[in-house]
């Protein structure tokens, strides 16, 4: 098996009020598109996901992992948690000579403080998978593979957590069009 773990967390000010700012990111449909590597695959309920954490490393591996997730909102705290959801359909896990898939477990938390005009946001997020070594990959001393696999997945959470960041306050003005 190959393990990938990795996470990030930032501070950011966010250029709308508490309530403005908690509304938006509360819209989990909306603000999914804006995860680098991550795309919306499935709302099973209004705070049931699925997500698919995708990206090719090294040139040539794929890396599929499929994370469910079930949405706790704390209005009265401004806190949004995603936390994994194992009641959803399982994932086979699958290897190829270049790829792998299988479940992932992704977690998000967002906790909003008001700053009168402007909201702080602090932000974590972690990945972490066991999934298929692929087949390109078995003569690979697993202790080395597992190590890469970090680093790369640590690299790719710190992206996962900039672009959301840049993009989510970018498409604001969109939403704020579209919805208000």
């Amino acid at each position: 098996m190959l393990k990938f773990s990795g996470s990030a967390q930032r501070s950011f000010s966010f250029p709308a009020g508490l309530t403005m700012a908690y509304a938006y990111y509360s819209d989990l449909p909306y603000v999914f598109q804006y995860l680098p590597h991550i795309s919306l695959v499935k709302v099973h309920a209004d705070d049931h996901f699925r997500l698919l954490y995708s990206t090719t490393e090294l040139g040539a591996y794929n890396i599929r992992m499929f994370c469910d997730l079930r949405a706790a909102m704390e209005g009265g705290r401004h806190l949004i948690r995603l936390v994994p959801e194992e009641t959803l359909p399982t994932v086979e896990p699958t290897a190829g000579f270049y790829s792998t898939s299988g479940r992932g477990y992704f977690t998000l938390e967002s906790l909003f403080l008001d700053a009168g005009d402007e909201t702080i946001i602090d932000f974590s997020l972690a990945l972490h998978a066991r999934l298929p070594k692929p087949r390109g990959m078995r003569l690979m001393m697993g202790s080395v593979v597992n190590r890469v696999a970090d680093g790369i997945t640590n690299t790719r959470m710190n992206e996962v957590i900039d672009g959301f960041i840049k993009q989510t306050v970018a498409g604001f003005p969109q939403w704020t069009r579209e919805r208000v």
